[in-house]
């Protein structure tokens, strides 16, 4: 006996059903609108992502033709420490220093009577950053790190990592963790301080935020890339890490620029200077407009102080640039650091 033929299209839905997919659809089309919507908002008007994407289109251009963009130079943490140092500003000790990853003693780091933090001088998102408690997880570091400082196959972007290397003192924190104070700063204004909990710097998912104002106030849940909270405590030399913040951007001569600080309780420290951070940290739309205009506002300043003869170069501080190492040479900025 044959078989029936199957019926042709497909099955028919049931009323239910057909609602059922009628609201997902429907659902779908809002979010895409709304999303539509938030994208048209954000390049229509100010947008702290926008402009952050626009600067490093910018910089591709500046390399692609051959140039040197100042503010570059402070990629280097070591250049980031001569700067402050040159205008006062405490940064954690040095130790050692080495130019090649294959002068690295991994056993002779972490037999050493004190742990520290192993560092490449190039490195973002704490790629270029090892505890020195284990020979072994040293040893991991640096075979991952002989990776990253391969040049990039078109040349267009530097390596991830890059010398030289150093270790420096392993700061204790007042509570029971060592938060990232991360300033935003507007050519002598202060938008928001990111406070960034990272229990674990190897597992970015535990990670937390808090977002305050200059003053110190909470400015809610207006950033979405980690969850936010609350209970981060308000760092206790926050005034003056805004007030060295204000003085930094100043003298560095950007719109925009990312001044990161450690406080240990008894004292802030400088931990990195970030001209160009990456364009990682999503904020609600209201909050990334606010940051855009604050970026707007301040290369219009910036623009009417250089018209009226401010010498647009980073300004050093009168102090010594030259850095002290414990265990190492004196090391010093390059020539473009000392225009």
């Amino acid at each position: 006996m044959g078989r029936a033929p199957a019926p042709e299209g497909p099955p028919e839905l049931t009323a239910p059903e057909l609602r059922t997919r009628l609201r997902r659809a429907r659902a779908r089309a809002r979010r895409l609108q709304a999303e539509l919507a938030d994208l048209r908002a954000r390049y229509d008007g100010p947008s702290h992502q926008a402009q952050l994407t626009a600067a490093w289109r910018e910089w591709r251009h500046v390399r692609t033709a051959g140039g040197v963009e100042e503010g570059r130079q402070f990629d280097n943490k070591l250049v980031s420490y001569a700067f402050a140092q040159s205008h006062g500003v405490a940064f954690p000790a040095l130790h050692g220093r080495w130019e090649s990853l294959d002068d690295v003693d991994p056993v002779a780091l972490a037999a050493a009577p004190e742990s520290a933090f192993l560092k490449a001088a190039h490195g973002a998102a704490a790629l270029g950053v090892v505890a020195t408690d284990d020979a072994a997880e040293i040893a991991s570091a640096l075979s991952r790190w002989r990776t990253l400082a391969r040049p990039t196959e078109l040349r267009l972007d530097p390596p991830v990592i890059a010398p030289p290397y150093f270790t420096e003192e392993r700061l204790r924190p007042e509570g029971e963790l060592l938060l990232d104070i991360k300033v935003f700063a507007f050519y002598g204004e202060v938008a928001q301080v990111l406070l960034l909990a990272v229990p674990d710097y190897r597992d970015r998912s535990a990670n937390r935020m808090r977002v305050l104002g200059p003053d110190g106030a909470d400015l809610g849940p207006v950033v979405t890339t980690a969850p936010i909270d609350p209970d981060l405590p308000v760092p206790r030399h926050l005034a003056e890490i805004v007030d060295v913040a204000r003085r930094l951007s100043l003298a560095l001569r950007r719109p925009f620029v990312r001044l990161d600080f450690y406080d240990t309780g008894d004292r802030a420290l400088l931990g990195e200077i970030t001209p160009m951070p990456g364009n990682v940290n999503r904020y609600v739309r209201a909050h990334d407009a606010f940051l855009g205009e604050h970026w707007e506002r301040s290369r219009g300043r910036m623009r009417a102080d250089v018209a009226a003869g401010l010498d647009p170069r980073v300004v050093w501080g009168p102090g010594p640039r030259e850095l002290v190492f414990r265990d190492a040479s004196p090391w010093r900025p390059g020539e473009l650091a000392h225009r």
